[in-house]
């Protein structure tokens, strides 16, 4: 498949695969985290205690919010709202 093909189909391809990762207990992250590139399929895909407990973590060790500002959680959106893509 040309890259081209593959760019078009990506989003889709990618939340169809979290999609079964997470109905079979799996986690979308693992070493390296959720970074930029996954913040909107944590929003869709996490609970919202698991999103608020993140945020209340985030806000207790960094309350200045100082690091990765905006990377998971855009600032000051709501707990299921996710940072850029």
């Amino acid at each position: 498949m040309p890259c081209a093909d593959y760019a078009g189909i990506a989003p889709e391809l990618t939340a169809r695969l979290h999609d079964v990762v997470v109905d079979l207990g799996g986690a979308i992250s693992a070493e390296h985290g959720i970074e930029r590139f996954k913040a909107a399929e944590l929003a869709r895909l996490a609970q919202p205690s698991e999103l608020a407990a993140m945020r209340a973590i985030k806000a207790a060790l960094d309350p200045g919010g100082l690091m990765n500002r905006g990377v998971i959680f855009a600032a000051g959106a709501e707990a299921s709202e996710p940072g850029p893509a």
